[in-house]
């Protein structure tokens, strides 16, 4: 057997946050945009943008979220719950569609940029209704280095780096035209900010990156239609059907993964392995939200975009303040344990790998890159005429790498973990034997 998977980290501290009370106001930096935004690089028009706020149940968040957009022009639609118009209205919303429920109101926002313009679409942003702040954080030496001469620091040097640092306070508009930016060059369709406030982790990445979570609290989407060979296009729309058809990018420098190969499988997992920077295996639509879902659906989402189109943009310089867990209404009102592990599994049988345990209760991390194949998919398997239900706790990965162009080796080996406590090693042939296909999971379970 193999032991247990190293432990990973630097040791290092934690990095402190700035305080959104010692940071600028609300939007008063947003003069700053066109220099943010880099060398010849120039930002769209905010008429170029659909701003949508996803609400349910909180009219009382209207003229907060307004005020975010204080000397911008715009006024969010607000997408709300059935029976809710009036209530939006009278605190001071004027365009107000009623949705359904999360996902159904997302998919719905996307519809309605999809069709603005007389069909040629626009940038989709959605907006938790409890966002209270927008900030890109810009740091001195990366202002004087170019993207191949940055090297990761470490954590030492990014806390350094982040109380050194120019916090830029901005307004939603102003976020969405820096995360356009970063989505253009590698013709990409979705773009969001760093998914906590951490500045110091988050300067030991590079500004950008493309295999990572976008947070759905602030995230655009390209719904706009376009002819160009290799630039992906909405569901419905002219041009090449919605992904690229072209030779695209590398965002990451990774090389092609293969599907899952070798001894015959009971099922196959429902997604290429792919990795950030391929060509999508076939033209489809624009990915929408998937309407089972009520918990993570930004999660889905990412991994859809990254599956389709080789990846999504995340700024590792802008950072979104919102209410998760304490705030009445939306998804506090139907959030719990149970609804959360049945969405973490859903999760899973969807994106085999990716998504791997949290220290945090009921929250998962997703690991595009480093991804470990049929890990908590289900087994059962038959010891002295007794058959015994368990599942994958682990992957080892041996001779070769299933984050490579080879396929998996007879060295690779599977930890399976079983209900009565016992635990063994499998290699794949044997692996294929025990697995059981996603339709049986309910019956088998774990």
């Amino acid at each position: 057997k193999r032991g247990a998977s190293k432990k990973t980290g630097d040791g290092a501290k934690r990095a402190k946050t700035t305080t959104v009370e010692s940071l600028p106001t609300p939007g008063s930096d947003d003069g700053n945009v066109p220099r943010l935004a880099g060398p010849g690089n120039v930002v769209l028009p905010p008429s170029a943008f659909q701003f949508c706020v996803i609400s349910k149940g909180r009219p009382a968040n209207v003229p907060r979220m307004h005020a975010l957009f204080e000397g911008t022009g715009v006024r969010p639609t607000w997408i709300v719950g059935a029976g809710e118009t009036a209530a939006y209205r009278a605190a001071g919303a004027s365009d107000v569609r009623v949705g359904g429920g999360l996902c159904e109101s997302r998919n719905m926002a996307i519809d309605i940029a999809s069709a603005a313009d007389k069909g040629k679409g626009r940038l989709c942003v959605q907006l938790s209704d409890d966002l209270s702040t927008v900030h890109f954080c810009e740091s001195r030496k990366e202002c004087s280095m170019s993207l191949a001469e940055w090297r990761r620091p470490n954590q030492e040097d990014a806390n350094r780096l982040a109380r050194e640092a120019t916090e830029h306070a901005l307004t939603p508009v102003g976020g969405a035209q820096l995360l356009e930016v970063g989505m253009r060059a590698p013709k990409l369709k979705l773009a969001g900010g760093y998914c906590t406030a951490n500045r110091g982790f988050a300067l030991r990445q590079p500004m950008w990156t493309f295999e990572h979570f976008i947070v759905g609290d602030f995230m655009v989407i390209d719904c706009r239609q376009s002819k160009t060979k290799g630039v992906g296009t909405a569901a419905g729309g002219e041009g090449d059907g919605g992904a690229a058809t072209g030779e695209k990018e590398d965002c990451a420098g990774v090389s092609v993964g293969p599907q899952v190969v070798g001894p015959e499988l009971p099922y196959r997992p429902t997604q290429w392995w792919r990795a950030v920077g391929d060509s999508p295996v076939t033209p489809g639509p624009l990915p929408r939200f998937d309407e089972g879902m009520k918990l993570k659906e930004d999660y889905d989402l990412t991994c859809q975009h990254i599956a389709t189109y080789g990846g999504a943009a995340r700024s590792n310089r802008i950072f979104v303040k919102a209410q998760h867990y304490t705030n009445e209404g939306g998804a506090v009102a139907v959030r719990n344990h149970a609804l959360e592990q049945k969405t973490i599994k859903h999760l899973r049988r969807k994106w085999p790998g990716v998504f791997q345990d949290q220290r945090r209760k009921n929250e998962v991390i997703m690991k595009w890159l480093y991804r470990k194949p049929f890990l908590h998919e289900d087994v059962v398997k038959e010891f002295d005429g007794q058959k015994y239900k368990g599942w994958v706790d682990n992957f080892y990965a041996g001779g070769t790498s299933w984050n490579s162009a080879e396929q998996a080796g007879d060295m690779d080996l599977w930890h399976i973990r079983y209900e009565d406590g016992d635990a063994e090693d499998l290699g794949l042939a044997e692996l294929a034997a025990v697995l059981v296909p996603p339709e049986e999971g309910a019956a088998v379970g774990s």
